[in-house]
């Protein structure tokens, strides 16, 4: 017993000045320190806890120490109770260190996770029933916002059809529109062209001279206390119009060139050989007035404006080629086929 308590005597006396001495020594110097920040730094964290709290037996009042327990039991071990112990001491030991405003933060977040994980474990029905609550209106929140999104999506891509859609038959109608504007243009010319009168046709000199070189038809003599015989006024059909009064009666059956000037369109000049004869006596006309044969369903067409014997011709016949034979009809005041001019009255003669 003595040979042994002479050998312990003196390693725990050296352990006894050792602790005393290393109390007011820096933590980085002691040896379980450095094992603890060397086994930390190895992800060895229950080795580097295991250390710390070794060291803080020796000096528990080593905030640095605290500090690091607390980050440990934190953030790694998830022991926010013992997390909360030492962050509290090292707040008691080092109220004025620059991370003491940290600290506090660290703090208060490691007491609500110790206060929510307390209320699961003891399962309090107005918690559970509060948290179910808040879960299900956050879920149906979720739902709507899927649904939202989904809407939105579905409204976006109809959009962008549309607008496609849109496009596509807005080009379409400016095409038509420029067709459109392109016709009528071409119906706008040919309306001026139709509509523009056309280039009058001067007689010639040798039909003018012809015309006034025709003689006169000689007035038959009436015997003596006879009255002279009335002309027939020729009629026209019934189904037909009235055929309008031609320049030729106006100088009594002559033409124009027989006519002197400033004498009255009725009145003829006697002949020096014959006697002036009384006027004729025309009677009225008469439902029973019979037409002459070569008269018998001729027609009269008063000349408008932009008239041919083409389209005269096209309008009674149905076909431009019998225009010849309206000229025919009228050649004691068409002198030219081209020679028409608005207000004269053709015959129309049938086919």
């Amino acid at each position: 017993m003595k040979r042994l308590s002479t050998i312990l005597m003196p390693a725990a006396l050296a352990a006894l000045l050792t602790g005393c001495s290393l109390k007011t020594a820096d933590e980085s110097s002691h040896p379980l320190f450095k094992l603890a920040v060397k086994a930390q730094k190895a992800n060895e964290i229950q080795q580097a806890v295991k250390y710390f709290n070794r060291y803080l037996a020796i000096k528990p009042d080593s905030s640095r120490t605290h500090l690091l327990l607390a980050s440990l039991y934190d953030e790694n071990l998830d022991q926010p109770l013992h997390a909360v112990y030492h962050y509290e001491r090292f707040l008691e030991y080092a109220p004025t260190s620059p991370e003491a405003p940290n600290v506090k933060k660290w703090l208060e977040a490691a007491r609500r996770k110790y206060y929510y994980r307390t209320r699961l474990n003891y399962n309090d029905p107005e918690d559970v029933s509060a948290l179910q609550n808040e879960l299900y209106t956050t879920q149906r929140k979720l739902e709507k916002l899927t649904s939202l999104r989904e809407r939105l999506v579905k409204y976006a891509r109809e959009l962008e059809t549309k607008e496609k859609t849109f496009l596509a038959e807005s080009a379409q109608l400016k095409a038509a529109h420029r067709k459109t504007l392109a016709e009528l243009e071409q119906a706008r010319s040919r309306i001026r062209e139709l509509s523009a009168p056309k280039p009058e046709v001067k007689k010639t000199q040798p039909e003018t001279e012809k015309a006034a070189q025709t003689p006169a038809p000689k007035a038959e003599k009436a015997a003596p206390g006879e009255l002279p015989k009335p002309e027939v006024k020729k009629t026209q059909p019934e189904n037909q119009p009235e055929a309008q009064p031609v320049d030729s009666l106006k100088t009594g059956g002559l033409p124009e060139a027989a006519v002197k000037p400033g004498a009255k369109s009725d009145t003829v000049s006697p002949s020096p050989q014959t006697p002036a004869a009384a006027p004729p006596f025309i009677p009225k006309k008469t439902e029973n007035a019979v037409p002459k044969p070569e008269t018998a369903g001729v027609r009269s067409y008063t000349v408008q404006k932009g008239d041919s014997l083409s389209s005269i011709s096209r309008k009674f016949y149905g076909s431009a080629r019998y225009y010849q034979t309206i000229f025919d009809a009228n050649r004691e005041i068409l002198p030219a086929e081209r020679a028409l001019r608005p207000g004269q009255v053709l015959k129309i003669p049938p086919l």
